[in-house]
Formats: C-alpha cells, structure tokens, sequence
C-alpha cells in the first residue's frame, strides 16, 4: 500500500485521521535509470489492453495499480488514457488510494519519438495524392490507429481501425504482402 494515514493521538484520547501521506516512492525498476521520484510519484508503465476512459492499470515492480482520473486531474500531453501506450512509463501524482486502486491529481506522459527518422514522416500533400489511388493498384493501407471511438467519430477515407493498444487482437488486418506500404495516422504527432 502507498499511502498510509497520519494518526494524531489528541489530549483527550481521541484519534484523528489526517490527510494522505505517501509511504515510499514508487518507481518501477525499469523507469530508475531515468526518473526519480519524490513527493511521492509513482513511475511505472501501462499494463497492455488496460487503456479506459477514466483510467488505466500501472505496473510498478511486483504491484499493479488501477490509477483512475477525472475533471480534476491534470492530464499532460494526453486527453485520454486510451492514447497512452502499452508498456510506456507514466509519472502519476496520486490524490487518494484506497487499496490499489489510485485516484490521480496529475498524470503526465511523454511518448518517445526520437526513433522516427524524418524520412519516415509522410507530408500532408503526399498523403492527399495518395488517397485518390486505389489502395490495391498502389499497393498501400492506410491505419487509424487512434481508439475506436475516434475512428466512428470520423477517419479518413479508405482507413481501416486497428488501435495500437489492441494491436495483437487485430494484427489480422496487417497486410499479408511484406511489401505493401503501411501508413498510420492518430491524434498526436507520435
């Protein structure tokens, strides 16, 4: 458990409960070598498949962690859990936990996109001539691979779903031919 009660035994005999206070900084190992905690954070990534609306699981060394949000907590570089990657650290500040299940003050996540060679990165316009060809005489498929509640709301033309944090469930609409061009596309540049 991370966070334990302050107890404040008064004249009077009585017990009092006091606000939250973080037991331990909890950082998974894989995370030490580049963050730190303190004032009582958590660091850890986020389980496979546990993405929701309101929230996600974290694994933090031997523990797992359902880490909740809502309009009061602060969401940085994300507006939804379903935007966070499988196994990519979080940084969560909790607000209150009641057994492992963490209500956060602040969530932050910063994806790593130092691997994407500018080459990599289709232009807006190359996309667009693209999109007029037939995806079979060119030889190309388009991803969304934004959340599927996104994809209904609305998708390019020819795009077919596979949401990256439900990649294996759906790698059966990978094109089996090795050498057709792949493009995805989601609501962030990473």
């Amino acid at each position: 458990m991370i966070i334990k009660r302050r107890v404040l035994t008064l004249a009077a005999g009585f017990v009092m409960l006091t606000g939250p206070v973080i037991a331990a900084d909890m950082v998974a190992s894989n995370c030490t070598s580049c963050h730190a905690s303190k004032n009582g954070e958590l660091w850890g990534p986020v389980s496979p498949g546990s993405q929701t609306d309101d929230g996600f699981t974290l694994k933090i060394n031997d523990s797992v962690y359902t880490v909740k949000y809502d309009n009061k907590t602060e969401l940085k570089k994300f507006f939804s859990a379903k935007q966070l990657r499988d196994d990519k650290s979080v940084e969560v500040v909790p607000r209150s936990q009641s057994g492992n299940i963490i209500t956060a003050d602040s969530i932050s996540y910063k994806d790593n996109i130092s691997f994407i060679k500018p080459e990599m990165i289709m232009e807006l316009d190359e996309l667009s001539n693209l999109l007029k060809k037939d995806p079979k005489e060119a030889n190309y498929v388009l991803f969304d691979v934004r959340g599927y509640g996104d994809y209904i709301d609305g998708h390019l033309p020819r795009a077919v779903s596979l949401p990256y944090y439900r990649m294996i469930k759906f790698k059966d609409r990978l094109p089996k031919d090795k050498d057709t061009q792949i493009i995805t596309y989601c609501n962030s540049y990473g």
